[in-house]
């Protein structure tokens, strides 16, 4: 049984969304000096050797029957979709636009969860905080220019990674009660790091050079310890001790303080129309939650 949200829920999803709304410019600055696959695959072999050593020190299991490791395989394959998805729309849309895209998977999270969770329906306040959510996606498409098919494309791939965050989300709450966290957390990033090895090697994709490695060392490290292990232990764990709708109704602060880093890491302006996209998304999912947190 899930547990009501308490002071320690609170201050899980806080820490969660301060270092998942941080990461997002800071993966923009890497992405001006490293190509998307050979900035993932560093990102990923860094965070599977912490994971591994945090593993070791805890001696967490990390083997288990083939069926459960073949689970965990295709939980990875949403991690590595989601990935892949952002830091390639990421490079042909501006970091606030791919914030508001998003900011959607929540909303995501909901409806794909009514089908696979007795306890998370849709109701008809959920389905119009929804429309309201994809309302702001909606008010900017229409701003821009429809002409412009790489602007076009680089927000479909952020909305892809949406919806593959979204299925993360699901997959790992389903396997939250067969496995334990770290495992859970190491296999994600270690299978995708393995998938992105062979796509490159098969493709002939450069794996990039030391000299680039040195330049980004401290945005790897940041990105592997704060945004790769500490946030997602903290929301795995959250994912399988309360609802998602209801660890979800505080989610929203996330936009607001991916802008807010945006702004402040790479001087993006804060232009109306993008503050009128980001509110309608905001209220969409804070009317999704709102009802869940008084009807539960």
């Amino acid at each position: 049984m899930k547990k009501e949200l308490d002071l320690a829920a609170y201050l899980a999803v806080f820490v969660v969304m301060l270092f998942w709304s941080s990461g997002l410019p800071v993966i923009a600055l890497g992405l001006k000096v490293e190509s998307p696959f050979a900035f993932l695959i560093v990102r990923f072999l860094l965070s599977s050797i912490l994971i591994f050593l945090y593993a070791v020190i805890r001696k967490a299991q990390l083997l288990f029957s083939p069926k459960i490791m073949l689970h965990l395989f295709f939980n990875s394959l949403f991690v590595f979709s989601q990935f892949i998805f952002f830091y390639h729309g990421l490079k042909t849309t501006a970091a606030q636009r791919s914030n508001i895209i998003i900011n959607l998977n929540p909303v995501i999270i909901i409806l794909f969860a009514h089908f696979f969770f007795k306890d998370e329906r849709l109701t008809k306040t959920k389905f119009i905080g929804t429309i309201v959510a994809f309302s702001g996606v909606f008010y900017l498409f229409f701003e821009k220019n429809l002409i412009n098919s790489q602007f076009l494309t680089g927000d479909f791939m952020i909305l892809c990674a949406a919806v593959s965050i979204a299925c993360s989300t699901l997959y790992t709450r389903y396997m939250s009660n067969r496995v334990n966290l770290i495992a859970l957390l190491f296999w994600q990033i270690f299978y995708s790091a393995i998938v992105v090895f062979f796509i490159m090697k098969i493709f002939g994709i450069d794996f990039g050079t030391y000299e680039k490695i040195g330049k980004l060392w401290h945005i790897y490290l940041y990105l592997s310890v704060f945004t790769n292990i500490i946030a997602p232990l903290l929301w795995f764990w959250l994912i399988s001790h309360y609802k998602l709708s209801k660890i979800a109704v505080i989610s929203f602060i996330f936009p607001i303080m991916s802008a807010f880093f945006c702004y402040m890491i790479l001087n993006e302006p804060l232009s109306g129309k993008l503050w009128f996209s980001l509110f309608l998304v905001t209220a969409g999912i804070s009317i999704v939650q709102w009802k869940t947190e008084k009807k539960n």
